[in-house]
């Protein structure tokens, strides 16, 4: 065994040394090797992090966080090939280290230290035939920081490999085995799954184009709360299977190929902790009758089934496009839709009109457009009730969000994540209101919503047993850029309006008049001003007056020095506000915000960075939030240095809290 090993050494010292003498006069000869390294690197590093969380909640419990966490290792980098790079090029990567953690809440303390590990590999094999493979595998173990929200430590590892074909017919052929654990320290996430996906395109003709793909997911999850006293709750079985085909085609055809008929088909079934069933077909024809007339036609059929939901239904349009010079477009469709539900019909019947001016003129640019529309539709419903089923709504800051439907039930609302891995507890992550006959959902500060995240909200709402009814849709707008100054005044009317022609109407049909003015102001370079008016005239919720101001200001103050700033200024009143429920301060709505950013090079190995935000809303909702952060990168040849951190504080409809965030982080790469 020795002797055999000592042959190996020797071996491989001969094929990676090369001849110890070469020949004078003539270049070295390069050997192939088994295995070649072409480039490698590497760093070691140590981090720590320190974060808190103190909040009172309405009743005067208080809950208080500390997260300290500790860090130090290597990592190691290198690329190169295996005999020649077209047999295998690869790249690969190892992390190794040992980490400290300690969390207490409300005086519970936990500890866990460990090794700290990852890795990454990616191996491309045959990239020059005609049938190429490729391997991979990695693993991530980070903690993402969230802001106004719960940091996450994230646990993710991925295996998989590819197979490839080229040709008139290329065709893939992946496997992917993924597992993820997230922790929040309120909520923990388990999740283990195998994905197989198989694809082939038809490439023989340059004006015809098809793709089609098959995808097959299973995921086993499972979600678990972590109780106030550590403990954790009965874990929620989340597993689901997901299959899916879908195809997408292109064709262009007559006259220098100027038509085209394009469109897509989806089929997915899941099954599991969230059963669904989709069939989604859309196919719309362009075609170019003149080099400034064209005319298209649609068509799409829809069916989304869930547990809770039989949704299903189709659309077809047909319109014209004519371009009058360069300066007008003109656009005209009619359009016809139909819904079923378990619990009743859609359909609706309508014609609608666009027109896009652009005009250079002896004062500045003119830009205007109108849009119009009428629709006849009608809905019937047996119960009385329509249960909505994954409407997505993005929740910016803490802004409340209204939902499309009217006459939401109260308890019905079902709050969760895009895949449906995370349903958000009310009151925690999330808080709801009303406002006349529409509901709002809103972020709560320091939840697990995240800032600009969209979800899927699922509710019933009350809407009339039998209506036929008229929706008539109006948009002007109009802005001018002149020439002689650095202003832009616009303004826009919108009107959509919802009578009744027939049967009954629970007050779900609507009326919405806006009228917005507006001027911006460029004095300098880099700085906007704008003001605004707007008033809006509602049926379902009570009309409103508001007045704005914002301001930017944006630029480098020298080569060494770039500053960004901003501020808002809203005045919102409502009128009619006692017919619609608003008592005391709540027939208004005061909102103040600014941030600000500055970066500033210190020395040519040194970058300082301070930020701020603030934000106060008073009146209808009441939240304050202020974080103040800074932070220090420092960069001595192979050496780099980050340290960053802020406070913030906050309150939230009686609910008040702060926090602290300092991360230092030192690297050295060789």
């Amino acid at each position: 065994m020795i002797r055999r090993r000592a042959m190996v050494v020797g071996m491989l010292a001969a094929m990676t040394a090369g001849p110890a003498v070469a020949q004078r006069g003539a270049p070295p000869r390069q050997d192939p090797s088994w295995l070649r390294i072409d480039d490698w690197s590497g760093d070691v590093f140590a981090k720590s992090r320190y974060r808190s969380d103190s909040k009172e909640l309405v009743g005067g419990r208080k809950i208080t966080e500390t997260d300290w966490m500790y860090e130090t290792g290597l990592n190691l980098f290198s690329r190169g090939s295996m005999y020649h790079p077209n047999l295998m090029e690869w790249s690969a990567g190892a992390e190794v280290g040992y980490s400290d953690q300690t969390i207490s809440a409300d005086g519970d303390d936990k500890h866990s230290n460990g090794v700290l590990y990852g890795y990454n590999f990616d191996a491309l094999l045959f990239k020059e035939k005609d049938v190429s493979g490729r391997v991979y595998a990695d693993q991530t173990k980070d903690t993402v920081d969230r802001s106004f929200a719960r940091a996450v430590d994230l646990d993710r590892q991925r295996q998989g490999f590819e197979v490839r074909t080229r040709g008139d017919l290329p065709m893939l052929f992946q496997y992917e085995h993924l597992s993820e654990r997230q922790d929040t320290g309120s909520v923990i996430d388990d999740q283990d799954g195998h994905r197989f996906r198989y694809e082939i395109e038809d490439l023989r003709d340059k004006d015809f184009y098809n793709r089609l793909s098959l995808e097959y997911e299973t995921i086993e999850q499972q979600n678990q709360f972590v109780n106030a006293d550590g403990t954790l709750s009965p874990p929620d079985d989340l597993s689901n299977d997901r299959l899916e085909l879908s195809a997408t085609n292109l064709w262009k055809f007559g006259p220098l190929s100027r038509h085209q008929l394009a469109g897509s088909a989806r089929l997915m079934r899941r099954e599991g902790a969230f059963q669904e069933d989709v069939a989604t077909v859309h196919q719309r024809l362009d075609y170019a009758h003149s080099e400034s007339f064209s005319s298209f036609y649609s068509g799409l059929f829809n069916l989304d089934n869930t547990e809770d939901q039989t949704d299903q239904g189709g659309e077809v349009q047909a319109g014209v496009i004519k371009h009058v010079y360069d300066s007008l477009d003109l656009t005209g469709w009619g359009v016809a839709r139909y819904r079923e539900f378990d619990d009743g019909t859609e359909q609706s019947a309508g014609v609608h009109g666009e027109a896009e001016y652009r005009k250079e003129t002896p004062v500045g640019r003119l830009s205007a457009s109108l849009d119009l529309g009428r629709e006849y539709l009608s809905n019937e419903s047996p119960t009385g009730q329509r249960r909505v089923v994954g409407e997505s709504v993005t929740l910016d800051g803490v802004t409340p969000t209204q939902l499309r439907n009217p006459n939401v039930v109260a308890g019905t609302i079902v709050v969760t994540n895009a895949d449906r891995s995370r349903i958000y507890v009310e009151g925690v992550d999330y808080l709801v209101s009303t406002l006349g006959d529409f509901t709002e959902i809103r972020r709560t500060i320091g939840g697990d919503i995240t800032d600009g995240q969209t979800v899927l909200v699922d509710y019933t709402a009350d809407v009339a047993r039998d209506a036929v009814y008229t929706a008539d849709n109006l948009r002007v707008r109009v802005r001018m850029d002149f020439d002689a100054a650095p202003v832009s005044v616009y303004t826009q009317y919108r009107l959509y309006d919802e009578q009744l022609i027939s049967g009954n109407d629970l007050g779900t049909l609507d009326r919405n008049g806006s009228l917005l003015g507006g001027v911006e102001y460029r004095p300098l370079e880099g700085l906007r001003l704008i003001g605004e008016v707007e008033t809006q005239d509602h049926r379902l919720t009570p009309p409103w007056w508001a007045y704005r101001a914002r301001a930017f200001y944006d630029r480098a103050l020298d080569p060494d020095t770039s500053l960004t700033l901003g501020a808002e200024y809203e005045s919102l009143q409502y009128e009619s506000a006692a017919e619609f429920g608003l008592t005391g301060d709540e027939d208004h709505q005061l909102t103040i915000g600014a941030f600000g950013r500055v970066t500033r090079k210190l020395t040519r190995w040194a970058l300082l960075r301070g930020e701020v935000d603030y934000i106060d809303a008073s009146g209808r909702n009441n939240d304050m939030a202020v974080r103040v952060g800074a932070g220090l990168d420092i960069r001595l040849r192979q050496l780099t240095i980050s340290v960053e951190g802020y406070h913030r504080i906050y309150e939230q409809e009686g609910m008040n809290g702060s926090g602290d965030y300092v991360s230092v982080m030192l690297r050295r790469k060789f």
